[in-house]
């Protein structure tokens, strides 16, 4: 790990805006997979509603990354923990 920080520290802020943009999909990528193996595994349903389905307290994130974007994001809670899906880049968006 100590190789990768001394690798990033040589970076300039464009290429650590396509990096955090990159990390930023790989981690909705893994809570994405995350939660189709708790679907896979059962209903957990903790009474306070997902976000996710009809009747959720949910909601739509739009927000930049850097200077890129707008990117939307699912946000719902489920018990204390605010959990998110990465839905893509907002249409009609430039950049």
């Amino acid at each position: 790990m100590l190789k990768v920080k001394d690798q990033l520290r040589k970076l300039n802020k464009r290429d650590l805006t396509h990096l955090r943009d990159y990390i930023d999909a790989l981690m909705a990528d893994h809570e994405e997979a995350e939660e189709s193996a708790a679907e896979k595994s059962g209903p957990q349903d903790s009474g306070k509603g997902s976000g996710k389905g009809k009747g959720g307290k949910g909601w739509v994130e739009v927000k930049m990354i850097g200077e890129n974007g707008p990117y939307a994001y699912q946000r719902w809670y489920e018990g204390k923990r605010k959990k998110s899906k990465y839905l893509g880049k907002v249409q009609g968006s430039a950049g």
